[in-house]
């Protein structure tokens, strides 16, 4: 009942009925209630982080006064707008390059932030640029404030918060190709300003000919005299950020055409033509993918400068030695040499064999090339290995190609399995965004030594900006550091504790879709053809038994891969804070890296594990150690059908993955240009985003598909004798065999090929 308890039926259980239905209990129940302890320390969290914290921060701002905008009495003042942002950092520079995030602003609230149109229109009505204090001149005048201030920029309102937004390039026009230049033929039509320009907007495809553009435009821009770089910095990083909003925006067509329903129509495109060509598209990947280690052993070879070596020895073999004429010579007066062109004439040397550029990528290899030979013949031992392997795996390769096949079939009367696991995104998406709000409310409580002791004299972040500067300018810059050290070790464990909540939980959510998408496909194979366990929703039946059986056994195998995946964060956190360490340590880098790879390595295996492990626990209904253990059973029993499964399964993965974002990125931009979309980089690379999800998942799902058929193909065949295996399978696994040798294995090709 426990983490690691047996309370499944016994797999030497006859009657499936009985193990998948009848006999199926709670398992690791124990890991289950740590879940929800830990949860119920979430919890709490959450609820410091609404007494403690302040919520209201995250949406608005704070005036200089300690008044919450949109709160109250300023509750018509939504907006908080920072005049002087660079005077407040250089003020507190100390803080600001230590510990950025305690940083105070100076703040007006407003009921709406400055729109600076244009800054001509400033000159006829001054108050679209002119910010006034409301407070008193006693108040402003002690945080070194004024009565008024000039706005220079538009503003984006983001979180209630004014930023400024920089479009100094707001009248910019079109742009003119420069070269080539028009001639009303080719090129056209002409600038009537520059008449060798010619226009670029609404001439595709003809604008695809342009080398050279030019642009021109009037820039407008209002600049205070005092240095603005921040405000400046921040309002071009906004209006980037603006422009490719807008260009999302204008292209939202294209974006739900080419970054939705493209991809989808793709992945089933593929599942057909594994249905139909798998054997081919199995059989030129493999192939591929030797072809591909062969090359790159060559390259190491070339750049390890064996090919030069080899081509100086044949070159001095090609030396003859005589005591009167030389081998130039000799060449040179070879009439058939000079109409070769080996040569130009008596005078001239033998023309160097070697191609130059391989020559000149040779020259350019820095590197010691010991480390290239070594390379290259590591990966020329993997290229022997890897041909005799697949060799010898001939039928192990027929057996991959028909459950690949075979998937194809499950999918395709399961549906359901393919959007299963976008409702498993969206899920977890959700649970992203609370545990985003959940740090960020966590970060207006401050949770440091003020709260506990009286060393910062209750100093909070909803202090206002004047007593902040007091506290500032009343404590040393060690005493600021001091205290903020005082208060690292609770909050490095708080946000620890997020994390690991947050890596803990998604793995629980994968998991549970993992085992639920196994459980539909086990129940295709053992009862498709029952008409007692016949269900409109397998998937569903199957989540359901999950939820109510096996959550705890998902819990312990979610944990161990979450503390992975935890140190691994560490590590690469510990890595990118000690550059500098590592120059000056080989010994420190090699530690840090040698650590990485190997905690990816530990993480990859356990996720081999644990996945075959729930489908076991799908399959059986076993609890997490005993599904690990006939885990095992099958890698020691099938090594090599599993290794030939797992090729092709990543194989075809990342056919997928290459192949469907960059197809749609590809027509997409077509499309945008075509369309004159404005910047379509932006959409082009989210269509790209958004397509290689989409063949992420099709790509998972697959996976699952095959491996559960092939773990329920095992135990059919070991208890059964293939009796529910479909009649693909039992002629690959060598059930009912109408003849023997050749014959047999001809009729197994003529299966797969139907």
């Amino acid at each position: 009942m426990g983490c690691c308890g047996d309370s499944s039926v016994s797999p030497e259980a006859k009657d499936p009925e009985v193990f998948f239905f009848k006999k199926r209990r709670c398992t690791d129940i124990f890991c289950l209630l740590f879940f929800l302890l830990f949860w119920g320390g979430i919890g709490y969290l959450s609820y410091l982080s609404i007494t403690v914290g302040d919520p209201y921060e995250i949406l608005y701002g704070a005036d200089y006064l300690g008044n919450r905008c949109g709160v109250g009495s300023y509750k018509d003042k939504k907006y908080v707008y920072y005049p002087r942002a660079d005077k407040d950092i250089l003020e507190q520079a100390a803080i600001a390059s230590s510990m950025p995030w305690r940083l105070k602003f100076y703040g007006l609230c407003m009921a709406d932030c400055p729109q600076v149109s244009s800054p001509t229109a400033c000159f006829s009505d001054a108050s679209q640029c002119t910010v006034y204090d409301y407070g008193t001149p006693a108040q402003y005048g002690a945080a070194g404030g004024s009565a008024y201030y000039y706005a220079t920029m538009p503003s984006v309102k983001v979180l209630h918060r004014c930023i400024p937004n920089d479009n100094s390039l707001l009248n910019q026009e079109d742009d003119l190709c420069a070269f080539p230049q028009c001639d009303n033929v080719n090129y056209f039509p002409c600038d009537e300003t520059y008449n060798t320009t010619w226009k670029l907007t609404g001439n595709y495809p003809r604008s695809k000919k342009c080398e050279v553009t030019y642009r021109r435009g009037e820039i407008q821009q209002l600049k205070p005299v005092t240095e603005d770089i921040l405000s400046r910095n921040i309002g071009e990083k906004m209006n980037t950020a603006s422009r490719g909003v807008e260009s999302l925006m204008e292209s939202i067509t294209e974006v739900s055409i080419f970054g939705g329903a493209l991809p989808l129509l793709f992945g089933f495109a593929f599942l057909v033509l594994l249905r139909l060509f798998a054997k081919t598209v199995i059989y030129v990947s493999l192939i591929a993918l030797g072809i591909g280690m062969l090359c790159l052993s060559l390259y190491c070879f070339v750049a390890a400068g064996v090919f030069e070596e080899l081509w100086g020895k044949l070159n001095n073999n090609l030396t003859v030695a005589n005591a009167n004429t030389s081998a130039t010579d000799a060449f040179a007066d070879d009439p058939e040499a000079v109409a070769l062109g080996l040569v130009d004439s008596a005078t001239t040397a033998i023309v160097t064999m070697a191609p130059s550029d391989l020559d000149d990528a040779i020259k350019k290899q820095d590197g010691d090339p010991t480390v290239w030979y070594v390379a290259g013949a590591i990966i020329a031992i993997l290229f022997f290995i890897y041909v005799i392997s697949m060799c010898l795996a001939r039928k192990r390769i027929k057996t991959a190609v028909a459950l690949v096949k075979q998937s194809t079939v499950v999918i395709k009367e399961r549906p359901m399995l393919m959007l299963f696991p976008f409702a498993t995104l969206t899920v977890q998406l959700c649970f992203l965004a609370f545990f985003i709000l959940l740090g960020a409310f966590l970060f207006t409580a401050d949770l440091d030594s003020s709260h506990f002791t009286s060393s910062l004299d209750g100093i909070t972040k909803s202090s206002s900006f004047l007593e902040y500067l007091d506290w500032f300018n009343g404590t040393s810059a060690s005493d600021i550091k001091s205290a903020d050290d005082s208060a690292s070790n609770v909050q490095l464990l708080v946000y620890l504790y997020l994390v690991f909540g947050l890596l803990w939980t998604i793995e629980v959510i994968t998991n549970i879709s993992w085992t639920a998408m196994s459980g539909a496909v086990s129940h295709w194979f053992f009862f498709r053809e029952s008409a007692e366990h016949k269900t409109r929703a397998p998937l569903l039946r199957s989540l359901g038994r999950v939820l109510c059986y096996h959550l705890g056994t998902i819990v312990f195998g979610a944990f161990i891969v979450g503390v992975i995946k935890l140190i691994r964060l560490v590590l690469m956190i510990i890595d990118k804070y000690t550059k500098d360490l590592q120059k000056s340590n080989p010994l420190f880098w090699l530690i840090i890296k040698c650590t990485q790879c190997c905690m990816y390595c530990l993480e990859k295996t356990i996720k081999f594990i644990t996945n075959y492990a729930y489908i076991y626990v799908a399959l059986q209904g076993s609890g997490f150690c005993k599904a690990c253990f006939q885990t095992f059973s099958l890698i020691f029993a099938n090594p090599a059908q599993l290794s030939i499964n797992s090729l092709v399964r990543i194989a075809l993965k990342w056919i997928q993955l290459i192949t469907v974002p960059l197809g749609c990125a590809w027509m997409a931009n077509i499309a945008l240009v075509a369309n004159q979309k404005p910047d379509p980089i932006y959409a082009t690379t989210l269509i790209a985003l958004m397509a290689l999800v989409i063949a992420s998942i099709f790509a998972t799902v697959f996976g699952c598909v095959l491996d559960t058929l092939f773990v329920c193909c095992c135990r059919d065949k070991a208890d059964y004798e293939g009796k529910y295996m479909p009649d693909m399978l039992k002629k690959v696994y060598g059930f009912h065999k109408k003849g023997k040798g050749k014959d047999g294995d001809v009729e197994v090709e003529e299966l797969i090929e139907q």
